[in-house]
């Protein structure tokens, strides 16, 4: 298409990114690029409903477009009226599947940008393709690329962490953190696929060795499927450290408390999953453990956070069950010792002392 996308002056933006938590989380990154470039512009997201609190006060956006990926017929038929009525001249589909390719065609927008990892046909929808947004680069690397293909500059505009002690989100952690000791390390068991979830029973390894050696507090953090998990690291850990200074607020906050625990957090124990990559936006730094995922394509941006990465020769396969039987299956949970992510803790907890001194 013979558009010079350089002087290009939209009225109205719409940016499709529904789904999960991590990738709206590095998406949104590149709000302030693009409302640095198009002052005048609306722009406008559509985001599965259970997420919407991550973008509910974002200042760059004029609305939030909710959306139920099991929704009825009339949720569907409601949703891409509300679309097509909105009448958008930019669409900039960062999900890339048939679902969010119906959304872009029935938009109407003159310009349809979608990244190069789209499937199930959704490139058929497009009018321009990002290029450097392979599978081959990092998720937040795609997304910038967009920014820039819009002759947006994400690094000039960066993002800044949007947890606030003046929030009620922030008044709430004071009041769950002001009889803990120092340093806090938060910790966050789960993940969605079973592959890149490394056993609780290490992180209870690993929480126990940082109460006795670095008399830390341990808070747990996650949602209903991590309640088994966080029950085990909490038994175990009593078992460890008997003395150790736990909370467990799994299953018990919100998108913004869930943000405010971590913002408060020295450190981030945690999978590669959602709320690593939400600790990394709110400037906490994160020791993460990549069983079956890499943490060069899938780790968030940042100097001060640490992975520990499987060295095994699936690592990296992206598999979310195990393809492997007998002895090798979930080989790559062994390959990670719990005295490696330990080190891994306590390196990132004396540079922060250091600075913080």
């Amino acid at each position: 298409m013979s558009l010079d996308l350089r002087f290009l002056e939209p009225r109205r933006i719409l940016i499709i990114k529904p789904s999960a938590l991590g990738d709206v989380v590095q998406a949104s990154a590149i709000l302030p690029a693009l409302r640095a470039r198009f002052p005048r512009a609306e722009l406008h997201w559509v985001i599965k409903r259970e997420l919407q609190q991550l973008l509910a006060e974002r200042p760059e956006l004029h609305s939030v477009i909710p959306f139920e990926r099991h929704g009825t017929w009339k949720h569907w038929i409601g949703l891409l009226r509300a679309i097509r009525k909105l009448r958008p001249d930019v669409v900039l589909d960062l999900q890339g599947l048939a679902r969010t390719a119906l959304m872009t065609a029935v938009s109407g927008a003159r310009v349809r940008i979608g990244l190069q990892t789209a499937r199930e046909g959704a490139r058929y929808t497009y009018s321009h393709v990002v290029p450097g947004s392979g599978w081959d680069v990092a998720a937040y690397e795609r997304y910038r690329a967009a920014a820039r293909f819009l002759q947006a500059d994400p690094e000039a505009f960066p993002e800044t962490p949007q947890a606030s002690a003046a929030t009620p989100e922030g008044a709430w952690v004071r009041r769950q953190l002001q009889e803990l000791p120092r340093p806090l390390v938060v910790i966050h068991p789960g993940a969605r696929w079973e592959t890149k979830r490394w056993p609780a029973a290490r992180f209870a390894v690993v929480a126990a060795k940082a109460v006795r050696h670095l008399g830390a507090a341990i808070g747990l953090v996650g949602g209903s499927d991590d309640v088994a998990a966080g029950a085990e690291i909490e038994l175990l850990l009593r078992e460890l450290a008997p003395h150790a200074a736990v909370r467990n607020w799994i299953d018990r906050t919100d998108l913004r408390r869930l943000a405010a625990l971590l913002h408060a957090a020295d450190v981030v124990l945690c999978n590669d999953s959602g709320p690593m990559h939400l600790a990394a936006r709110e400037g906490t730094p994160v020791v993460a453990v990549f069983t079956c995922t890499s943490p060069r394509l899938s780790g968030p941006p940042g100097p001060g956070h640490r992975f520990i990465g499987a060295e095994i020769d699936c690592a990296g396969g992206y598999h979310k069950r195990c393809p492997l039987a007998g002895k090798a299956h979930l080989a790559c949970m062994d390959a990670i010792r719990p005295d490696q992510v330990y080190a891994e803790v306590a390196a990132v907890l004396s540079r922060e002392s250091r600075r913080a001194g």
